[in-house]
């Protein structure tokens, strides 16, 4: 199969070529740039906190992300300087 297909690609026009090459070259790196985020989201191991130091100055923890991230960090163990409105 592989053979025919060559074969028949050679028959093929110049520009028929270059485009057949850069949509090859375009699914290649759509494909790497999908493959390398379902790793970063999914598969790719937690980091470890408790490396950047064992304090951590919380800012805007009254509501939202600070509060949410105050939280995360809390259950990892790292103690917290919490600054906030109320």
């Amino acid at each position: 199969m592989d053979a025919t297909f060559l074969q028949t690609l050679k028959t093929q026009p110049l520009w028929v070529i270059i485009l057949f090459t850069l949509g090859f070259i375009s699914s290649i790196k759509i494909s790497v740039t999908i493959l390398r985020w379902v790793y970063v989201n999914f598969l790719r191991p937690p980091k470890n906190i408790k490396k950047y130091g064992s304090w951590a100055l919380v800012t805007g923890l009254t509501d939202g992300i600070g509060k949410a991230f105050a939280f995360e960090l809390a259950k990892n163990g790292v103690n917290l300087i919490l600054v906030g409105r109320n």
